[in-house]
């Protein structure tokens, strides 16, 4: 199972990356997050990814060499 967690954490953390320079590299102009319906769409996910964290307890699992958590 290691080996899965591991490609699954990597492809998560790339693509975590790729959307936050995506989203630097637009501008919105006189747009909100109701004209654009992937925004919505990606805050639904977002907020879904991080209520799992939560919920599961993963947010007390240490995140660094530092021993600090999420």
């Amino acid at each position: 199972m290691n080996k899965y967690l591991e490609g699954d954490i990597r492809n998560i953390t790339y693509s975590l990356h790729r959307i936050a320079t995506f989203v630097r590299e637009r501008r919105l102009e006189d747009k909100t997050a109701e004209n654009i319906p992937q925004i919505m769409e990606f805050c639904s996910a977002a907020w879904d990814f991080l209520s799992s964290i939560y919920e599961s307890g993963w947010d007390k699992l240490k995140a660094n060499k530092d021993k600090k958590s999420f």
